[in-house]
C-alpha cells in the first residue's frame, strides 16, 4: 500500500518548512540533538528562501525564474546571507 503523502520535492516551501519544523520537534524530543541540529538548519534555509523569494519577486517584481536562479547559486545559509541579504541590505542600507 502507498504512502497518501506529498513527496517532499513536490511540497510547496511552505510545507516543507513546517515538515522539517515538526521533524525537528519530534527529534528534539528523543534527544538526538545532532539530527534535530540538522533538520533545524535545514528549515532555516527553507525560511530564507521564502523570505528572499517574497521580498524579490513580490517587493521588487524580479522574474520568477531569475529568483530561482539566484536561490540556487546561493547554496546554503551562508551563500543566501553573503550573495543575496547582504549586498541587498546595503544597497537599502538596512545592514
Amino acid at each position: 500500500m502507498g504512502s497518501s503523502k506529498k513527496p517532499y520535492e513536490e511540497r510547496s516551501d511552505d510545507e516543507k518548512l513546517l515538515s522539517n519544523l515538526k521533524k525537528a520537534s519530534g527529534l528534539y524530543g528523543r534527544e538526538d540533538w545532532s539530527a534535530c541540529i540538522m533538520r533545524e538548519a535545514t528549515a532555516t534555509e527553507i525560511a530564507s528562501n521564502i523570505f528572499i523569494r517574497n521580498y524579490l519577486l513580490i517587493e521588487n517584481s524580479l522574474p520568477h525564474e531569475f529568483v530561482d536562479s539566484l536561490l540556487l547559486s546561493a547554496n546554503g545559509i551562508k551563500g543566501k546571507f553573503k550573495q543575496l541579504v547582504t549586498p541587498a541590505s546595503k544597497c537599502l542600507g538596512t545592514n
